[in-house]
């Protein structure tokens, strides 16, 4: 009797056990979502997303080199040019950061009603984990994201 209760016992354990890691791990994959998923800004009839983010260690400078997918479309009448230089980003070490000029940074006119993917890539240090991304064509901020930066890769 008492090996049937401590056997019953023990596949109790065992079952609660992994129904709590699964939990675990569906929130944190949840939570990984959430951060990477960002909101489409709309800027004159032009719509700009962030598609990825990623994180990665520039080897010959021991900084960390973020790389920002981006989408947009040109919802206007007329061509747009646009180009990574037209954001910068600003860490929370309250310092801005210019698109890393070394990269292969995205840059070309848009014509109506079509698409443009491109990267941005900027060179920041370790200890930056969050970050605001802006646009601003003329000085003048006109759209921002609030990132949360991912793991390295």
């Amino acid at each position: 009797m008492i090996k049937k209760m401590t056997m019953w016992g023990f596949v109790i354990l065992t079952t609660l056990s992994l129904v709590a890691c699964g939990n675990a791990k569906e929130t944190s994959d949840k939570e990984k979502t959430e951060t990477t998923k960002q909101v489409t800004k709309t800027v004159a009839s032009t719509d700009m997303k962030i598609t990825k983010t990623k994180l990665t260690e520039n080897g010959t400078t021991g900084k960390n080199l973020l790389q920002l997918d981006m989408n947009i479309i040109n919802n206007g009448s007329t061509a747009l040019a646009i180009g990574a230089f037209d954001f910068q980003l600003k860490g929370d070490d309250d310092k801005t950061y210019k698109p890393y000029p070394q990269a292969n940074n995205f840059g070309d006119e848009i014509q109506p009603s079509k698409t443009l993917n491109g990267k941005i890539f900027f060179e920041i240090p370790t200890s930056v984990k969050k970050a605001t991304l802006i646009y601003q064509p003329n000085k003048k901020s006109e759209a921002e994201w609030k990132l949360t930066l991912p793991e390295k890769e």
